[in-house]
């Protein structure tokens, strides 16, 4: 998983989701059931010297599925849904969900970035559409874009090219 630093030509893909990018960052995690995570111990954040990723640079490996959302298109917007739950992120009552289907309003997002950070917006709420963290260490919705939430993409598969000499 590499470090955002600009936006993709396509949102699509697998991402870690983080409040900061160094070794003492915060790393979204699925929860499974529809609750809203507004706590630690709702399962929504883990500190990541406790996920077993490794850090080195702007790159993540050893990930597992708890920490992976998978962002699709939705019509206009997206869709992020975490790879080991199936549970896809929403925002209810201007909370941060685990919601069950991508059937309702509240689970389509905006992505866009802001000087190396990502702008994660729900219109479910007028008040707080925007996916930010808390001072107590977990991940909520904001008034404002968090200049702390980053975003690291599933590298593409790199090609290798091999080339042979046949002596006959």
């Amino acid at each position: 998983y590499e470090l955002l630093s600009e936006a993709p030509a396509d949102w699509t893909g697998s991402y870690v989701i983080t409040n900061g990018k160094t070794n003492g960052m915060t790393v979204l995690k699925g929860v499974s059931g529809t609750k809203r995570i507004e706590s630690a111990s709702a399962g929504a954040a883990a500190a990541f010297a406790s996920t077993g990723m490794t850090l080195e640079g702007d790159q993540l490996s050893n990930v597992t599925d708890a920490y992976v959302f998978t962002v699709a298109a939705n019509g206009e917007k997206f869709t992020i849904r975490n790879a080991a739950t199936g549970m896809y992120l929403a925002n209810r009552g201007g909370y941060l969900y685990s919601y069950k289907t991508d059937a309702a309003s509240y689970n389509r997002w905006t992505l866009a970035m802001n000087e190396g950070t990502v702008d994660a917006t729900n219109t479910a709420s007028r008040m707080l559409s925007h996916l930010g963290f808390s001072s107590k260490n977990y991940f909520m919705m904001s008034r404002s874009a968090s200049a702390e939430i980053f975003f690291w993409k599933l590298a593409g598969a790199s090609e290798i090219t091999t080339y042979t000499t046949v002596i006959s």
